[in-house]
């Protein structure tokens, strides 16, 4: 669900950053890309209730959280089913 939120909005998030980096320094470009992102942010509720799942992270790589999510997800599944073959086969 986050994953479709987020594309949805995938060029605000990004801000034109891979598009300037052909042209200024990457310093420059991830300035102006985080202003933009702000403005877009104020003039976007839905973007700035969602930046729990991408400030932590460099403008273009927006996405990166909700693969972090599905993996730690996946791996407590594994866990979980570990932990409920040993109790089973515990009490048999």
């Amino acid at each position: 669900m986050y994953l479709i939120l987020l594309w949805r909005k995938r060029n605000l998030l990004k801000a034109g950053q891979t598009v300037k980096e052909e042209s200024m320094s990457e310093e420059r470009v991830l300035k102006q890309a985080l202003e933009e992102r702000g403005m877009n942010e104020i003039e976007d509720p839905i973007l700035k209730a969602l930046s729990f799942l991408y400030d932590s992270y460099e403008l273009k790589f927006w996405w990166f959280e909700v693969f972090e999510t599905l993996r730690k997800e996946r791996t407590e599944a594994k866990a979980g089913a570990k932990r409920q073959q040993h109790t089973n086969h515990h009490y048999k």
